[in-house]
């Protein structure tokens, strides 16, 4: 099985997992606290609150999970190096910022699925389709690709903190316009 089908699986298993534990990634929610500023419920300075704090645990999260993974399994190495070094190395601006829209627009689109259901099999259907469309796609999700780039720093790939920085400087801000402008203002303006 290829490492993309694999890292999807994954990705759609972790996912499922956060909802169960009623938990979630940085990208995920946008549609819910956005209404509630929008409705007067919250403030612009409490939705910029959750969202960082959601991006900062998310990814130091992921740095941890891949720490331990990098330590606990050292034959992956090579193969964390070679899947980690081209995410940080795409080849335009342009293609960056067309492969990080619609990663932030598949997660949110998942959230808005999985509202719909109280099925617990849907949901990890729902969830395991969205990792599959993510990773399968090559599509660049900030707290996702992060951790595979992590799993490559961590065994000394040639990825400085400084790449990452610029990386995530710039997926990050087209995940969130992606879930915002594909998703959740269509559905505020047609609410």
């Amino acid at each position: 099985m290829s490492f993309g089908i694999l890292a999807g699986m994954a990705f759609g298993i972790g996912m499922f997992a956060l909802k169960m534990a009623h938990s979630e990634l940085f990208t995920e929610e946008f549609l819910l606290p956005i209404h509630a500023v929008a409705a007067g419920q919250g403030t612009w300075l409490q939705l910029v609150r959750l969202w960082s704090v959601k991006l900062v645990t998310n990814l130091a999260g992921g740095f941890a999970f891949m720490w331990l993974t990098v330590l606990a399994l050292p034959d992956c190495h090579g193969m964390l190096r070679r899947q980690g070094d081209p995410l940080r190395r795409q080849p335009s601006l342009l293609m960056m910022i067309c492969l990080s829209l619609p990663a932030g627009a598949s997660i949110t689109l998942t959230t808005r699925m999985q509202q719909g259901t109280d099925n617990h099999i849907v949901f990890a259907v729902i969830s395991m389709i969205s990792g599959l469309i993510v990773i399968g796609l090559g599509l660049l999700h900030g707290a996702l690709n992060a951790m595979i780039i992590f799993g490559a720093m961590v065994p000394e790939a040639d990825i400085s903190v400084t790449d990452f920085l610029v990386w995530v400087t710039i997926v990050i801000p087209f995940n969130m316009l992606g879930g915002l402008l594909i998703i959740t203002l269509p559905r505020m303006a047609r609410t």
